[in-house]
């Protein structure tokens, strides 16, 4: 890219907020602290699945988990997150209604933990309204829940500087799927060749924008191999110094 996009597209969870760990809520588990999303995870197996012990279904959560994350992998889908839960819970014998019903209650509960664990840096907001004055924004997120993403946005205030807003699980397909890079662009009107991409991953952002036409910016702390990216930069408020440097004015997005 030797002229300056028309517009950067962000990435989402890892770019522009994060999660905190130490947000999570905790529980005990056969003696030991451990991360449970779903609070009230007793008394949902208690409900729809009597004398399914809990330990016994986070085990299975998580061999399911592992498995679909890599057929969404290798098929370049999304699946939403309440498909997880469902599928452990009829692998462990739970069927119909029941299953999905649990499954619905353990989904809700789960996004409403990592909601309530997403952290936003300070002046996020203004980052973006002072790059908008200048470049078209969007954003692509792998996200498994699309009221959740759009309501962490919309919380921090960022929902209203992205003319376009694409989450995986509203489109049925992910990153590194050329596709959902090309439907944000699509949504601005613009070629890929006039899009940079900026995000975290380096095989689902980096690699996968960089197929799909795009330019991008590898959000890591570790610059010293950043290609094919453009450049690599700690942290997103790098942005407007590193555009100014690179380019001479903008691309005629604004």
């Amino acid at each position: 890219m030797n002229a300056a996009p028309d517009a950067i597209v962000f990435d989402l969870f890892g770019t522009l907020v994060f999660f905190d760990d130490e947000r999570l809520p905790r529980a005990l588990v056969d003696g030991r602290s451990v991360v449970m999303t779903v609070t009230d995870l007793p008394r949902i197996l208690a409900e729809y699945a009597p004398g399914l012990e809990t330990e016994r279904f986070m085990a299975c959560l998580r061999e399911v988990g592992a498995e679909l994350l890599e057929y969404k992998r290798r098929m370049g889908i999304e699946i939403p997150t309440a498909v997880r839960f469902e599928q452990a819970l009829q692998r462990l014998g739970v069927e119909g209604a029941a299953a999905a019903s649990a499954a619905a209650e353990m989904a809700e509960a789960h996004m409403e933990s990592l909601a309530g664990a997403v952290v936003v840096p300070s002046g996020r907001g203004r980052l973006l309204e002072r790059l908008g004055a200048t470049y078209r924004l969007a954003l692509v997120s792998n996200f498994d829940h699309g009221p959740t993403a759009r309501r962490v946005l919309a919380q921090a205030g960022l929902d209203v500087h992205l003319e376009s807003i694409v989450i995986s699980a509203e489109q049925g397909i992910r990153k590194p799927s050329a596709s959902i890079f090309r439907r944000a662009c699509g949504e601005l009107d613009l070629a890929p060749s006039r899009c940079l991409y900026v995000g975290d991953t380096f095989a689902e952002d980096v690699e996968g924008a960089t197929a799909a036409g795009l330019a991008s910016v590898w959000v890591t702390r570790d610059s010293s191999a950043a290609a094919p990216a453009l450049a690599a930069v700690a942290d997103v408020e790098e942005l407007p110094a590193w555009l100014e440097a690179r380019f001479s004015g903008p691309g005629g997005g604004r």
